[in-house]
């Protein structure tokens, strides 16, 4: 019978796994939100929504808008959070002193 600690490494090393091979999509996905472009987006809806009386069209551009000014940073802390994973787990397992 498989011990837990041993389900639990397995575990672990599948984490890693799909830190490494989801980093590189995050990563874009993070660059191309914070391109210029998509920049000048979210400035150009921001002046739309500001013209817009309250109701719908309104809450649904300052939703977009939002999104287009978080999202980036969020995703900057999830490529930190894969990188810092993915380095514990390149790191040598320290050695107990003697």
């Amino acid at each position: 019978m498989t011990e837990i600690s041993e389900l639990l490494a397995q575990q672990q090393a599948l984490a890693v796994q799909v830190a490494v091979a989801i980093r590189p999509q995050v990563e874009d996905a993070r660059a191309k939100l914070s391109a210029s472009a998509v920049e000048t987006l979210r400035t150009n809806l921001a002046g739309i929504a500001d013209t817009l009386p309250a109701g719908l069209a309104k809450e649904q551009i300052g939703n977009v808008v939002t999104v287009l000014s978080v999202v980036p940073d969020i995703l900057e802390r999830e490529v930190e959070a894969l990188d810092a994973q993915i380095a514990a787990a390149a790191a040598p397992e320290a050695s107990p002193e003697p």
